[in-house]
């Protein structure tokens, strides 16, 4: 950001101070390549949809739960870099995913996520980061809906338990 400011004043100054056509063209030139990526960023966002379906709703500490993701560009920009995050409460488990996706176009994809403690936790929402071609001005959103998970702790097996039966309690 500091370059984005730096660059179009220094040539503005030397415009100014040595009355140069080639500092002035170089100044429009950094204003018009400015403007163009940023509405590339917030006009290639417009045409983004992204969900995710979580499959289970409850687990029990160690087993793992399946999330099925989808993203679609329905815009006419193809987008060079678009990165996704998995925003989740999950401890262990951060899943950022960067690729590229031409217009009209749809990527789905599916992970598996450890469940490694016990706890409730949210599962579900997609951070989409977009940016322009040159990476000035990314610009980000949330897409989907929090699935609230459940993970039990594990069972453990205990030898030499009997369970007795109801009418033999009392006896």
């Amino acid at each position: 950001i500091i370059l984005l400011v730096l660059v179009p004043v220094t040539a503005v100054l030397l415009a100014l101070l040595a009355g140069s056509a080639v500092a002035w063209r170089f100044f429009i030139f950094c204003l018009i390549v400015t403007a163009v990526s940023l509405l590339w960023s917030h006009i290639s966002l417009r045409g983004i949809t992204a969900e995710a379906s979580v499959t289970a709703e409850t687990r029990r500490a160690g087993e793992t739960v399946g999330v099925s993701f989808s993203v679609e560009n329905n815009g006419r920009i193809p987008l060079p870099v678009l990165e996704v995050e998995e925003v989740t409460s999950l401890p262990d488990y951060r899943k950022d995913r960067a690729f590229t996706l031409p217009a009209h176009s749809l990527r789905e994809w599916r992970a598996v996520i450890p469940c490694t403690h016990r706890g409730s936790y949210n599962l579900g929402e997609l951070d989409v980061i977009v940016a322009d071609p040159l990476g000035l001005f990314p610009v980000r959103r949330r897409f989907g809906d929090a699935h609230n998970i459940l993970v039990y702790p594990a069972a453990v097996e205990l030898p030499f338990f009997q369970v007795i039966p109801r009418r033999q309690m009392g006896q």
